[in-house]
């Protein structure tokens, strides 16, 4: 499985986890989960969310992540979500622009800890997944 994939696949289970009863449809799922900060070679995005268009006959499904980028200018977000045209160039993000060699992923997990959690905390976890 290449790493690109492992990273989607990451994302969908993260962001499936904790789905809102809220505003859910047959098509559409909110979920309660923070945003992730997605960092590559210095330059940070937010990915807000992740859409799976389900494979047919036997094909894989296809993934594509909702991303927030400081690169592109809010006036033209906001412009292009007003007129409910255009946004998608801004926000979506499938699997196949994926080229850099390691990506950083960043999660704020909700709750309260206890103070053995509190220590265990103080420690960063990674994990390296090459391409």
């Amino acid at each position: 499985m290449r790493g690109q994939q492992v990273l989607v696949d990451w994302v969908w289970n993260y962001f499936a986890s904790e789905r809102s009863d809220r505003f859910t449809t047959p098509h559409v799922t909110v979920s309660n989960k923070t945003p992730l900060y997605f960092q590559h070679q210095g330059h940070s995005r937010t990915i807000v969310g992740i859409q799976k268009k389900k494979g047919y006959r036997g094909s894989r499904d296809q993934y594509t992540l909702l991303i927030l980028d400081p690169g592109h200018r809010t006036a033209d977000l906001e412009r292009t979500l007003r007129s409910k045209k255009g946004w998608q160039s801004l926000v979506k993000r499938g699997v196949h622009t994926l080229r850099k060699p390691q990506y950083q992923l960043c999660y704020v997990d909700s709750g309260i800890a206890n103070s053995e959690e509190m220590e265990q905390l103080k420690t960063i976890d990674s994990i390296l997944v090459r391409f």
